[in-house]
């Protein structure tokens, strides 16, 4: 979803990662869940559009099914549908339009960002400060794309619902 499809897209970066955000279609969503229990992971956290799991103390996985938390799931759908197949380690994958994995990390920055300044007594430059990988990952995909498709961006936001977030993240 964002920090391995950067190591994907970009191999020679150096981009360190707390943990692996998955990002499945939401009728695939429990079978995600069950495939990575089987495999010995355990649940963290069981939210509403996403699963935090963990592998004893190898490593965390975040299995989300609705990115724009459920706001308008076509949303979703038209990611998947504009994603390019790639195959990684011989399994089929889907990576995001640059347009949209723009989109997937401002929509992610935009929600943790609410819910880390509700936390009484935070630093709003402490937040920003946290994830500055979601930045760089912004700035890399700006800088490496030159085509992007920014009406494609608003457009998208817009149907998301998320509009005037993307309109601020992206000044």
């Amino acid at each position: 979803q964002k920090g391995l499809v950067s190591k994907l897209l970009y191999p020679q970066s150096t981009r360190p990662m707390n943990d692996v955000d998955f990002y499945v279609p939401r009728h695939l969503y429990r079978n995600a869940i069950n495939l990575a229990t089987d495999n010995g992971f355990h649940i963290n956290h069981d939210m509403l559009f996403s699963a935090d799991m963990q592998l004893r103390d190898q490593g965390c996985v975040d299995v989300h099914y609705a990115l724009f938390k459920g706001t308008n799931p076509r949303m979703d759908d038209l990611v998947f549908n504009r994603a390019t197949p790639i195959k990684f380690a011989g399994i089929d994958i889907l990576i995001p339009t640059p347009e949209d994995r723009l989109m997937i990390i401002m929509c992610e920055f935009y929600g943790n960002f609410l819910f880390e300044a509700g936390s009484k007594g935070t630093d709003i430059k402490q937040i920003f400060a946290a994830h500055p990988l979601w930045v760089l990952d912004a700035y890399k995909i700006i800088t490496e794309t030159p085509e992007l498709n920014w009406g494609k961006i608003m457009r998208t936001a817009k149907m998301s619902g998320y509009d005037y977030q993307i309109k601020i993240l992206t000044r």
